[in-house]
């Protein structure tokens, strides 16, 4: 079933799954975003054939977001210090938090956004004056709406950090000095902070996951044909939503086209075309890419199979 059809089966589908948690009209908005054609061509049989380009929450937006921070994952990897044995390191995983109301979700995550929105540039300020580090941020949704923020920080110095055993048995480092500093900076939520001592793998997954929030196509088939939802396919959409209706509203209020950024990095950590091309080329030949058998990027644009809909005229 064509993602773009806009019959009334999309929603309903979701009516009897545990998983549903997202209002209709979001669920709405967001596939008439997504499927909102971008460039028109047409045919001489008369058909026009609507094809996407690179915008928030396609495919297309996706392998760029993923090639860009697979090449950033490898710098930052080279820039991590640290002393296991005495349990010091530079580098720290942080998640930043601020208050929502899962029962009021459509108001309550533009308002959580908004916030992060406001409060994080001065928090970043903060912390390259405090602790000289570069960082690598990304906003995220919760699977039931808010915000969230996951950071990588590697400071000029090394800080002291413990072993901590949760209540599963999972151990990680903490330092409960920068938890302190950090949570007062942060000021609107709560903060969980993580001493990286080695590439346990979470500059893969902030790379993974970054360009995996960007993507809501898969999600959206999978909601309209009434298949079993991935992980993450509600924090998908409900980002996608909050920062497209906030950029909206933005824009209303001001009479100025605006953008709100989901990720971001310091200058440090440096992106060249030809770098981001390579890592394309890589993620296309070696995962299951946009279109089976596509070897390069441009074939992949050119190849209309899967991410076009025609439109007789």
């Amino acid at each position: 079933m064509d993602i773009l059809n806009s019959d009334s089966n999309f929603v309903n589908t979701f009516d009897n799954k545990k998983e549903h948690n997202i209002p209709e009209k979001v669920i709405q908005q967001v596939k008439n975003y997504i499927a909102s054609p971008v460039i028109a061509i047409k045919n001489n049989d008369g058909s026009i054939i609507a094809l996407p380009a690179r915008k928030r929450g396609n495919a297309f937006y996706n392998l760029d977001i993923s090639a860009k921070m697979a090449v950033i994952n490898r710098q930052a990897v080279k820039l991590l210090k640290a002393d296991i044995q005495n349990l010091k390191t530079n580098t720290f995983f942080i998640t930043l938090t601020t208050k929502y109301d899962p029962q009021n979700p459509e108001k309550t995550t533009l308002q959580a956004l908004k916030r992060v929105n406001s409060r994080l540039p001065k928090f970043l300020r903060y912390m390259r004056k405090n602790y000289k580090c570069s960082y690598i941020w990304a906003k995220e949704s919760h699977r039931d709406g808010g915000f969230h923020v996951h950071l990588i920080i590697q400071c000029k110095n090394m800080y002291q950090c413990f072993k901590y055993t949760d209540s599963d048995g999972v151990e990680s480092f903490r330092s409960d000095e920068l938890r302190a500093d950090i949570r007062t900076a942060w000021a609107i939520g709560n903060v969980d902070v993580q001493g990286v001592m080695y590439d346990s793998g979470v500059f893969a997954y902030v790379s993974k996951e970054l360009g995996k929030s960007q993507n809501v196509e898969k999600a959206l088939k999978r909601i309209q044909n009434g298949e079993d939802l991935k992980k993450n396919d509600t924090n998908k959409i409900w980002m996608l939503w909050a920062v497209n209706t906030l950029a909206k509203l933005q824009e209303f209020n001001t009479g100025k086209k605006t953008t709100i950024r989901i990720i971001g990095y310091s200058k440090v950590y440096k992106v060249t075309a030809e770098e981001q091309q390579a890592e394309k080329e890589k993620i296309l030949a070696g995962s299951a890419s946009i279109n089976n058998n596509t070897k390069t990027t441009q074939e992949t644009e050119n190849n209309n199979t899967d991410w076009s809909t025609e439109y007789t005229l």
